[in-house]
């Protein structure tokens, strides 16, 4: 199982200019390869990648700087254009992708990739062994587990340094410690523009309440550092200076907003062994006019791959409903569906029964039930006796179990499974 640890990097001196240096070199044999590839289809023969010592006999200053960091650049000029030609044939799945395109400077983000041979890599307290630069200083806020294969070092636009170690960790197999259906903690999840989020069980959680709207909060103060650095010279120091700052307070927002997001998806993957969640497309609602910027503020997403990520290591899942499913219309107390209910309602009378519903308690009420629709008790302890060794022991994990009582469902039902 490969596993990365995100650390600040406290570089001196001399190492930081020499990681700018590798930066720089990375992106000059990137942009090298590239440009010899595309030389090669414009003249009609066949297409190779050279390799990287046909640009160092012409550029000695590549010598300087670390090999694997070059070598890593020409591994990712073959994978982006194996990711263009696999999906010009239709064998790659998702968005398409287009050609490759040269790194920039100022739009390319500073960073490379090097790997440990032999314990070229290796940590010693609070120091971290890398190629070229011997040790250099970080933060480790968290301890490390596993065997390092590679790392990444990246400089923000704010000038800051920062280090993801990549591992490999023994892959746990969490059983299914739940034999008995009542025993198993669901919640429903819907996502609120006011809120963030609403659950079934109406959680007022630490994290949830203190979320605010960070771009929003901020935004005027952004405006005004943006028109700042528009009015510099192009190239000065005080146009690097206003840039600066700039980045200074969007490394802010982003920040609160990634530590909101991984407090809020460790308590839901702690707490509770099911997670839904409607299969929301996040991507059409933030190119809407009148809720994009909002949508992209929340993080919504950004929430959903923690959580994701973070239930694989315990044993808890993460399961979607259909987009389409109307938990927002249907009445919680007697299953009537209001089709008048209007985007703008927050709160609504049910015609049937008289109750007044809250519409985002209401739809995380009905995603969690629909759970309970589509899994019943009888199907689960079906499927948990069918993942049974002879000697008795529980043999597929939680997922399997609720996997196999899904496929026993006569109805055909639109789960993915995070």
């Amino acid at each position: 199982m490969r596993r990365a640890f995100k650390y600040r990097l406290l570089p001196n001196e001399e190492q930081a200019v020499l990681i700018n240096k590798t930066v720089g070199c990375a992106r000059f044999v990137y942009n090298g390869l590239l440009e010899d590839y595309k030389t090669q289809l414009d003249q009609g023969i066949k297409s190779v990648i050279k390799e990287v010592t046909y640009l160092k006999q012409s550029n000695p200053f590549l010598c300087e700087v670390d090999s694997l960091a070059l070598a890593n650049a020409k591994m990712h000029l073959r994978n982006a254009l194996k990711n263009f030609f696999d999906s010009k044939k239709g064998k790659r799945k998702g968005k398409r992708a287009g050609f490759p395109k040269k790194h920039k400077k100022f739009k390319s983000k500073w960073k490379y990739t090097t790997n440990n041979q032999g314990g070229t890599i290796r940590i010693d307290g609070n120091r971290i062994k890398l190629p070229k630069l011997g040790f250099v200083d970080f933060v480790m806020h968290r301890p490390l587990e596993g065997c390092i294969t590679s790392c990444t070092i990246e400089r923000t636009r704010d000038d800051k340094y920062y280090i993801s170690v990549s591992v490999d960790m023994e892959d746990i197999a969490t059983n299914a410690k739940i034999k008995d259906f009542k025993d198993i903690k669901v919640v429903g999840i819907d996502m609120s523009m006011k809120e963030f989020s609403v659950d079934s069980d109406n959680n007022t959680y630490e994290a949830k309440s203190k979320y605010v709207r960070l771009y929003r909060t901020n935004e005027r103060k952004l405006k005004r550092l943006q028109r700042r650095m528009s009015k510099k010279e192009k190239g000065s120091s005080n146009r690097w200076k206003a840039r600066q700052r700039l980045a200074k307070l969007e490394r802010h927002v982003a920040n609160c907003r990634l530590d909101f997001c991984h407090k809020l998806s460790k308590y839901y993957a702690e707490n509770y062994d099911v997670i839904v969640l409607e299969d929301i497309n996040l991507q059409n609602m933030s190119r809407s006019l009148k809720l994009g910027k909002s949508v992209m503020d929340l993080g919504f997403g950004m929430f959903r791959n923690m959580l994701s990520y973070k239930c694989a290591d315990r044993d808890s899942i993460v399961m979607y409903i259909d987009k389409w499913y109307a938990s927002s219309k249907i009445c919680h107390e007697c299953g009537a569906k209001n089709e008048l209910l209007q985007l703008s309602d927050v709160e609504w009378v049910c015609p049937s029964c008289g109750a007044i519903i809250s519409r985002d308690l209401n739809a995380s009420l009905n995603i969690r039930d629909y759970f309970y629709k589509v899994v019943s008790e009888e199907q689960y302890c079906t499927a948990g006796t069918a993942g049974t060794y002879a000697s008795g022991d529980v043999a597929s994990t939680l997922r399997e179990t609720l996997m196999q009582a899904v496929s026993l469902n006569e109805e055909e039902t639109p789960f993915r499974w995070g």
